[in-house]
């Protein structure tokens, strides 16, 4: 059972990077080059790993649970954490340079973005120094409710005053 929810446990990580780049991507409306190159990698990036998890299922590459629930980590597992952060450093530098050509309320929602960005890429690195620990799963956690409340609710209330402003000049 172990090895089992380990193995979902980089599904769900996989799944994190690409969900990133297509957020980044979509959010940002990077139609360039750039976008296309981020969506590429990260499906690549997905097909790879699971790839790779079924293979260290009849060969370990990945990581193995010993007999007594130890776990135990391949050359592989560091190989996928240093494509990780070098996916979220890229995406983060360029959601960074989007950021520098805006202003106003959309400048502060895409710094919110760069900010997640730059904080999955402390969090992957540092389980990457303490495997055991829930790190990366924190720093998604905690990604998503700064992305949630500083970019969705942001844009809800600029929404919001848009529609009151509407209103009013339809009531005058």
């Amino acid at each position: 059972l172990l090895y089992i929810d380990t193995v979902f446990y980089y599904i769900a990580a996989v799944f994190s990077v690409v969900f990133l780049c297509k957020y980044v991507v979509a959010y940002l409306m990077l139609e360039n080059i750039p976008g296309k190159i981020f969506n590429f990698l990260g499906s690549l990036f997905c097909i790879g790993q699971i790839i790779a998890l079924f293979i260290n299922h009849f060969v370990h590459i990945f990581f193995w649970i010993d007999n007594n629930g130890v776990y135990h980590v391949y050359a592989f597992r560091y190989i996928v954490l240093t494509i990780q952060v070098i996916l979220f450093f890229t995406v983060t530098l360029e959601s960074f340079i989007t950021t520098l050509k805006s202003s106003g309320a959309k400048k502060r929602r895409h710094m919110t973005i760069c900010l997640f960005g730059f904080e999955m890429v402390v969090t992957a690195i540092v389980q990457t120094i303490y495997p055991l620990l829930p790190i990366y799963s924190m720093g998604i956690m905690i990604g998503n409710c700064v992305l949630h409340v500083f970019v969705l609710e942001d844009e809800k209330d600029e929404f919001r005053k848009i529609l009151e402003k509407n209103e009013k000049q339809l009531k005058e």
